[in-house]
């Protein structure tokens, strides 16, 4: 029986009946209360410590106040273990997957509406998602509860019809659509499905679901519908930015650098995705890119391929080429997991070296066939301008280096010219709200060479606004980097936002330098929505170790990007 009564004088709580001792080592020390009713908040937080650290049948007998105390009596039980399990209507499958971890072990309350929930999911993931559930503990002995679980198993639904609603045309073939979001007509209908399709349909860059997925149950059917709206995806981007450089003479001249980018979704209605990406990061490089991503590529496999081509030229060093090819296998709407082969080669320009030089390979001209496993997780709230969630992809590498063209000379210096190279590469971005209109951006770039002959035509080449703000483009050659990024982005009307960013990397080289330096490139800028596309303004400022901050030397660029 529970007495109330009104008071606000604060009063030390009391515990008639003791706690167990392995209860209390949780309980620093009961505090007082300033009223009844706080006091009984109290007692129900001491319930469920004790129900969830296997006193289960724990229960509130009564409280009351007295002129110096409040006071709790509580039954505390014994301290109890999961056993027998009684469920003949449930399948082994079920079972293990909810029970047979914790059988035997210590009996805590949550479990129980976890493995409620756990068998209604497995249920509505498999056609019946109006199955009825009842579990009971029993009191089987001094130590030991038993479970009685009773299923009364609903109606099996299968998938019949899919609605599209849209205010327009979305030029996407209906083969493709089905076979993207993975239900046909007569699939046995599932939740998972369900989620599935809402987590598939937001990689989609060229559509927009509008609403959540719904889903009618009649008849033994289950009729999905979507609300979807065309999305202008398309880009053509262009960036260009001046870099200053000293003459002989001490005087600063600017050389014009270039960026274009066109970037195509959904060409001849089935979901493929083109881009080409070339860049000028100074008068004498230049790169090019081509990609090439081909969703659903086995009809009844969740296999997606995707190859890549990659060439980069510096007039006075070396011309290198890679191709890739890879298929990733959708674990879920949000997980994909891949192999991967990139077949690289490269053409060294110095022919002739100093007699100095030739202490170490600097140089070589080689061939490296990479075979490698990657992970992707992606749960961003939009493709193009995200404001909530995270993206992860992890990609390692390894094959054998061959080298080739060495001279007499060169030939000393190698003990091995085929030799093991590997690689690992990890990008991470999330996205927080810091209030209603700013948001937080947090990324980590992190990629790394691995092997005993590492040459400078290896290196990564880092710097500006895709790595490294605040540098030149593609200035800083390394064989290792890590670059953690914090962004914070205010908006404003239509999408548009002004943000403040720091970008501090660590560094290394070990094929020229052979060190270790930090690095940091900070700066301001602006990003501008309008009917015509997306104007970006970005101010930016870089040191490194031994290097003070020259204001002269600030890069500023302004790109447009064409959304169509």
């Amino acid at each position: 029986m529970t007495t109330k009564s009104i008071s606000q004088d604060k009063k030390p709580l009391q515990l008639e009946s003791g706690l167990p001792a392995d209860i209390q080592k949780k309980i620093k020390r009961i505090e007082s209360a300033e009223s009844i009713t706080q006091a009984e908040n109290t007692a129900q937080q001491l319930l469920s410590l004790l129900k969830n650290e296997g006193y289960l049948f724990a229960s509130l007998d009564s409280i009351w106040e007295s002129n110096a105390h409040y006071h709790i009596q509580l039954y505390t039980g014994n301290k109890l273990i999961w056993g027998n399990i009684d469920a003949d209507s449930l399948s082994t499958a079920v079972l293990q997957k909810s029970f047979q971890k914790a059988q035997y072990k210590t009996a805590r309350w949550e479990e129980l509406s976890n493995w409620k929930k756990s068998i209604e999911d497995f249920y509505a993931s498999n056609g019946a998602p109006d199955t009825q559930l009842q579990i009971t503990p029993k009191l089987a002995s001094a130590q030991q509860v038993d479970l009685q679980i009773r299923v009364e198993q609903g109606a099996y639904y299968v998938f019949d019809t899919l609605k599209v609603i849209s205010n327009g045309k979305l030029n996407i073939k209906k083969s493709f659509f089905q076979k993207y979001i993975g239900i046909e007509k007569g699939d046995e209908f599932s939740t998972e499905k369900m989620e599935l399709i809402q987590d598939r349909l937001k990689q989609l860059a060229f559509l927009q679901l509008e609403e959540e997925p719904s889903v009618s149950l009649k008849n033994e059917k289950a009729y999905v519908e979507l609300k979807l709206k065309k999305r202008k995806a398309n880009q053509l981007d262009g960036m260009l930015g001046l870099m200053p450089s000293e003459n002989a003479n001490g005087s600063t001249d600017y050389t014009l650098t270039g960026h274009i980018l066109l970037d195509i979704y959904n060409p001849l209605m089935t979901g493929k995705h083109f881009k080409l990406d070339w860049q000028q990061p100074d008068k004498s490089s230049q790169q090019l890119e081509v990609l090439y991503e081909h969703p659903v590529f086995l009809k009844k496999e969740k296999l997606d391929l995707e190859g890549f081509l990659s060439f980069q030229k510096n007039d006075t060093i070396f011309f290198n080429a890679n191709r890739g090819l890879a298929l990733h296998y959708r674990v879920s709407g949000k997980k994909k997991i891949g192999l991967f082969m990139d077949w690289e080669s490269s053409q060294s320009y110095l022919d002739e070296r100093e007699e100095d030089e030739t202490t170490e390979l600097l140089d070589s001209d080689y061939r490296w066939i990479k075979l490698g496993v990657q992970y992707a997780y992606n749960n961003l709230d939009d493709p193009f301008l995200p404001k909530k969630g995270s993206h992860l992809l992890l990609k390692m590498g390894l094959g054998q280096k061959e080298l080739h063209s060495l001279s007499e000379e060169e030939k000393l210096l190698v003990e091995n010219v085929n030799p093991l190279q590997s690689e690992m590469s990890l990008q991470y971005q999330s996205y927080r709200k810091l209030g209603k209109t700013s948001i937080l951006k947090l990324a980590f770039n992190s990629s790394s060479l691995f092997g005993d002959q590492i040459l400078q035509n290896d290196l990564y080449r880092i710097g500006g606004l895709k790595t490294l703000r605040g540098f030149d483009e593609q200035s800083l050659w390394v064989s290792s980097y890590l670059i953690s990024t914090a962004e914070a982005q205010f908006f404003m009307q239509n999408n548009s936002y002004v943000f403040l960013f720091n970008d501090f990397a660590w560094l290394h080289d070990q094929a020229v330098r052979k060190e270790s330096w930090l690095a940091n490139g900070f700066g301001a800028g602006i990003s501008l929505q309008s009917e015509i596309g997306i104007f970006q303004l970005v101010y930016s400022l870089g040191w490194q170790e031994d290097v003070p901050i020259n204001l002269q030397n600030a890069k500023i660029h302004f790109g447009y990007r064409a959304r169509f």
